[in-house]
């Protein structure tokens, strides 16, 4: 560790040692400049090391700007195109990472993800980036074309200031929101954030209480904003998994989620098959749904009922029931339990090439802190790499 008010000066500091920053000070390295990475964790890729269940969800081979939400949803479009999946797999095989691609065209490390931190750690060690741990920054200033950082044991120059700090979410694995708040130093809007990638809290009234542990695959989506196939569980509290997570990058309060409990099932030709014509609705339901579910979400005065006695008025509430089941959310389960917030830095006042600040020469983002937020599967992973990439290659002589 430095001692105390040691002083050091680097063509480009990057204030953050998560993917994004990581990726940047190798990039920028590589073309000859002097980088420093300043982060309070004591560790480098927090985050890379424990998403995925540890195995680090790297990339999705299916990259495109309509899985990410932002005010500008076409700025990450440049960013995205110029560094692709196939950029992060040379990347695995450069470091001798071993992959694997799940559902969903996710790609896995098969091997812990801890691997592919220090990987990248050893490549900013080979390239001689100045990696400073546990340092907590107390102010940042600028003058004369200088970037001044302050730290309790140091004092970093740099005439570039690249800062890639993430946001407050999963505040157990170190976020925080010193990123925006040195945005806003530089007169940058900030689009208010919102948990992301997180479970719901339903209404204790909801119908789909009382189900928690039950999962079912279904087709879910907000009006206006993409639809998902995935799996839904159920939780003490409201609904989770899958495909809440990539819903809950959408949701904004009071916004009514509809769902569809039975994605590959045509409800009406079910009932009208011959071999359900002397069935009840649970005994027909209970061959696709859990019984429990059927209880809750069906009313009881169609349990008994034939399928071949169902009027038209009585088919179409049933497939109400089962198709178009909508719920409107009281909340999401907060910062704490999110693995990203939606929002950030505007993205309006950075210049989409290079990431550079349109308001302060030679001040760049990289990664969650700026308004792009992708959905679960690898998108947001994918993000930090290929924006830090960006960041790393436009930097100026």
């Amino acid at each position: 560790m430095p001692s105390t008010n040691t002083k050091y000066t680097f063509d480009a500091i990057i204030l953050g040692a998560g993917a994004s920053g990581l990726m940047c000070a190798i990039t920028a390295s590589k073309r000859g400049f002097s980088c420093a990475i300043i982060d309070k964790s004591p560790i480098v890729g927090r985050k890379i090391r424990i998403a995925g269940g540890g195995k680090g969800n790297i990339t999705n081979l299916t990259i495109n700007s309509s899985y990410y939400t932002s005010e500008q949803p076409n700025f990450c479009k440049k960013i995205l195109n110029a560094y692709s999946p196939k950029n992060v797999l040379y990347m695995l095989k450069d470091y001798n990472i071993p992959w694997e691609e799940r559902k969903h065209t996710q790609i896995f490390c098969t091997v812990q993800a801890a691997k592919l931190v220090h990987a990248l750690q050893n490549s900013c060690k080979e390239n001689n980036v100045h990696i400073a741990l546990k340092e907590n920054i107390l102010n940042i200033s600028h003058n004369e074309d200088l970037f001044t950082i302050q730290t309790a044991q140091s004092t970093f120059h740099a005439r570039r200031l690249v800062i890639a700090l993430g946001s407050q979410a999963w505040p157990s694995a170190g976020g925080t929101d010193l990123g925006v708040r040195i945005a806003k130093q530089w007169k940058h809007k900030v689009i208010p954030t919102r948990p992301a990638l997180v479970g719901l809290i339903l209404p204790q009234k909801s119908p789909l209480q009382g189900l928690a542990g039950i999962s079912l695959p279904v087709h879910i989506q907000i009006k206006g904003s993409p639809s998902f196939k995935d799996s839904l569980l159920f939780t003490h509290k409201g609904i989770s998994g899958p495909a809440v997570f990539k819903t809950s990058c959408f949701w904004k309060d009071k916004a009514p989620i509809k769902i569809d409990f039975l994605p590959e099932v045509n409800l009406s030709q079910l009932i009208d098959t011959p071999k359900h014509s002397k069935n009840t609705v649970f005994s027909m339901l209970k061959t696709y749904l859990p019984k429990r579910f059927i209880e809750k979400i069906i009313p009881k005065e169609y349990h008994n009922k034939k399928t071949s006695s169902l009027c038209k008025q009585s088919r179409l509430e049933l497939e109400g029931f089962i198709h178009e089941h909508t719920v409107t959310p009281l909340r999401t389960e907060g910062i704490k339990k999110a693995e990203v917030l939606a929002g950030g830095v505007d993205t309006q006042n950075v210049h989409p090439h290079t990431l550079e600040s349109k308001l302060q020469k030679n001040l760049y983002f990289a990664g969650e802190v700026l308004d792009v937020t992708g959905i679960l599967g690898g998108y947001n992973l994918h993000w930090a790499w290929a924006s830090g990439y960006a960041v790393g290659r436009a930097l100026r002589p």
